[in-house]
């Protein structure tokens, strides 16, 4: 199917509506269309899915019965606790969000090739962790910048924060009750552009790609970090380009902001979870948190089961918002809203604005422009 072929079904499909939102409805699409470009029109279309599956929700945005006939002229009674504001409004704001997206993700075509793959490969020794002691920063080698693997161990009773800070490259935690060291693994890393730092406050990476530099075919950095079964003080994640397996951590405080990639974890133990990504996804299993801040431009945002929390907001632009709450649902206050998509809560269909329990002493707050919303609890 086209783009022309697809607006052609939509506008059909709407054709019993209203003229002036009929129009804002189909310029909307054909914005989204033109912010996405021609090279990614099939794309698009399988993003959006069936016309039929738009209209549904376009007219479920006007709380008129599908296909039905609405006259130009029909406004929601001044009783009606449907919403007034048009749906085309939010629309508008994304399409322009799009646009930004794109620009952002344009930026990046200095390292979005990067399937890291030059012929040199060369090992570098073990670094041992009084090397980097000190507050000093240690570079692998400074005579030449050529693409190294190494092995990096610290004391794990001397460090309390962890902070990363990756232009590119995969992120890996596993904790087990095995090691009784924290294990740092680096490979496919340039040596010039990598920094270690351990300080009496905690252990810091930096990798920082110059710009105009072109990857060509470099393979992928991973860095793969084993520690024990220990909680740490902090976790600050900030990765540019790719994604992170958060495994099972445990630490006060998380904090990670990707830009383009997805967030996963298995398992997490913390005070404080905050989350913030431009284009990916968050998929994680068990949480145990008291609070948790989780806003995303574009991709879906899943928790599996969620426990233990106070507090928790998670705002999606453009993508899908799950949650399953441990908890019982008359212990908190929800307030989830959607500009088009739908809301289901406890299995049950409701409309947006949705609240309840406003009194409830734990909150709840969801909120997802261009996607759908389900919340569960554990009665």
């Amino acid at each position: 199917m086209t783009r022309q072929e697809y607006m052609q079904q939509l506008a059909a499909l709407l054709a019993a509506m209203p003229e002036a939102e009929r129009r804002d409805a189909l310029d909307y699409y054909e914005e989204y269309f033109d912010a996405a470009g021609p090279e990614k029109e099939a794309q698009t279309i399988q993003e959006l899915g069936s016309p039929q599956n738009v209209a549904e929700k376009i007219w479920e945005g006007t709380g008129a019965q599908f296909g039905t006939p609405m006259p130009d002229n029909s406004m929601p009674e001044q009783g009606s606790r449907r919403r007034k504001s048009p749906v085309w409004i939010v629309l508008a704001i994304l399409a322009i969000l799009i646009v930004v997206l794109l620009v952002f993700i344009g930026s990046f075509k200095i390292v979005t090739k990067y399937q890291y793959s030059i012929a040199e490969s060369a090992t570098a020794e073990e670094v041992p962790p009084q090397e980097a002691t000190g507050g000093a920063t240690e570079n692998m080698d400074e005579s030449t910048n050529r693409l190294e693997s190494s092995t990096m161990t610290l004391d794990a009773k001397q460090v309390q924060t962890m902070v990363l800070d990756l232009d590119c490259g995969e992120v890996a935690f596993v904790r087990s009750n095995a090691a009784d060291e924290i294990t740092l693994r680096f490979e496919n890393f340039y040596s010039d552009w990598l920094e270690r730092t351990v300080d009496e406050s905690g252990f810091s990476v930096r990798y920082k790609i110059p710009k105009g530099y072109i990857s060509g075919s470099d393979p992928t950095p991973t860095l793969s970090i084993a520690l024990p079964e220990i909680e740490l003080e902090q976790i600050e994640l900030n990765l540019n380009l790719g994604s992170a397996d958060l495994g099972t951590l445990k630490a006060k405080s998380i904090q990670a902001d990707l830009a383009l990639g997805s967030l996963y974890a298995d398992e997490l133990q913390t005070g404080q979870l905050d989350a913030t990504l431009a284009l990916g996804s968050a998929e994680l299993g068990n949480v145990q948190a008291e609070r948790v801040t989780i806003e995303n431009a574009q991709g879906d945002v899943a928790i599996s089961r969620l426990v233990g929390a106070s507090q928790v907001q998670v705002t999606d632009q453009l993508g899908n918002i799950a949650l399953t709450l441990g908890e019982k649902a008359d212990g908190y206050s929800v307030q989830a809203a959607c500009g088009l998509g739908s809301i289901t809560v406890s299995g049950a269909k409701q409309a947006s604005p949705y609240s309840a329990n406003s009194k409830a002493a734990n909150a709840v707050i969801l909120d997802a422009a261009l996607g759908d919303i389900t919340l569960n609890f554990e009665e």
